[in-house]
């Protein structure tokens, strides 16, 4: 069988062949190189081999994609705390309001019936306005004190610290109210105590009028008369009103007396009481 010839064994050169610089290496199509350039190689499929013969560059980033996934999903992970918080802060604050409302809704209705009830502040009149049930402190402490307590039960019953400062400001300007409700009627009705009073005392000296002598009568005119002005005064009536006023409450007093004089046979004291 023929001996196929080594490479080494064909001296180009010396056949005569022109080179053109070729070396044995580069007759193969493959690139010559050394030991020390094996770091700088570039495979067949194009990747570039690290320095110490290791992966390609691809296999590195297909690497790495487990740690930007790992890096994506905790930032969807903080996204949705975010969210969630987000979302808890607002039911808590929702819940708050509706337990506030439901304290201001029990207090409104509380004060509407101190005073509209069968017992409320509006229904005391006269003297009965200016004083509690048991006469030892005035209209609006009573109702003050009730107040008071309705509000501490109600706060009782609330669930935190925003709820009750909520709740607290609420109540404070809802007792303001009251107070100055109250204090209203207060005023209102003893214009009418007076009126009540003054009324009494213009009776009394009718009573006086009628039943005593002339000193009596006298004296009981003039404080017809004291009464009528005090009443017009207070009141606002006015002059024409106070004349007209002090004319009948005397005149009515003197008729009764003049017909009580009749009815007893005092004929000469009736005349004295027409002149």
């Amino acid at each position: 069988m023929p001996k196929v010839p080594n490479l080494n064994e064909l001296n180009i050169d010396q056949r005569g062949l022109a080179t053109g610089g070729f070396s044995a290496g580069q007759a193969t199509g493959t690139p010559a190189f050394r030991g020390s350039d094996l770091g700088n190689v570039v495979d067949q499929r194009g990747f570039a081999a690290n320095p110490d013969f290791g992966r390609p560059v691809q296999a590195l980033q297909i690497s790495d994609a487990p740690d930007r996934l790992t890096q994506a999903m905790g930032q969807n992970i903080a996204r949705f705390g975010e969210t969630w918080q987000k979302i808890a802060i607002d039911m808590s604050d929702r819940a708050d309001a509706a337990r506030v409302e439901d304290a201001q809704n029990q207090l409104d209705r509380f004060t509407f019936e101190e005073k509209t009830g069968d017992n409320g502040w509006a229904s005391r009149k006269g003297e009965n306005a200016q004083k509690s049930l048991d006469g030892k402190t005035s209209l609006d402490e009573e109702f003050g004190e009730r107040f008071r307590q309705v509000r501490d039960r109600i706060d009782e019953g609330l669930g935190n610290a925003r709820q009750r400062a909520a709740f607290a400001k609420y109540a404070e300007a809802k007792r303001y109210e009251q107070q100055q409700d109250i204090l209203g009627h207060m005023r209102e009705q003893f214009g009418v105590f007076e009126q009540e009073t003054r009324k009494a005392r213009v009776g009394a000296a009718a009573d006086r009028i009628t039943a005593g002598d002339n000193t009596d009568i006298a004296r009981g005119i003039e404080t017809i008369t004291a009464a009528v002005n005090e009443m017009a005064h207070e009141g606002g009536y006015g002059a024409e009103w106070a004349q007209q006023a002090r004319k009948e409450a005397i005149s009515q007093a003197l008729s009764t007396a003049i017909t009580t004089r009749i009815n007893n046979g005092d004929l000469d004291g009736a005349q004295g009481l027409m002149t």
